[in-house]
């Protein structure tokens, strides 16, 4: 029912996981789906908690520039 689009990145979205999960709970199935779908949506949270910390920390360092801004704008 998808465009070819969407169908191509699917697999790589979470909500695709999260939907599949919320099925498996909501109306019975197997386990091991409910497993790998909890299991994917675990190691995206923390690639996306890990990029935000180095993010954040990457900009709470300060560089040369930025103690010293140029005293005439351009």
């Amino acid at each position: 029912m998808l465009p070819a689009f969407f169908q191509a990145i699917a697999p790589y979205m979470p909500m695709t996981y999260l939907i599949d999960a919320y099925r498996v709970v909501i109306s019975g199935g197997e386990l091991s789906h409910l497993a790998r779908d909890a299991t994917i949506l675990l190691i995206g949270t923390l690639l996306a908690l890990g990029l935000g910390v180095l993010v954040v920390r990457k900009r709470q360092q300060f560089a040369l520039r930025d103690l010293h801004p140029p005293l005439v704008s351009p």
